[in-house]
């Protein structure tokens, strides 16, 4: 994490949870487009 100047009011633990949420869910979805194109790429074109 970056440093925060000290006069900056800290984010709530509650706000910072989200964000890391959004991140996951985030991160899922692009792990499962990945996975879709993997197989797109590996079925034999019809």
């Amino acid at each position: 994490m970056p440093f925060q100047a000290p006069h900056k009011p800290l984010p709530s633990n509650k706000s910072l949870k989200q964000k890391q949420k959004q991140k996951q869910k985030q991160k899922q979805k692009q792990k499962q487009l990945q996975e879709q194109n993997k197989h797109e790429k590996m079925k034999p074109a019809l």
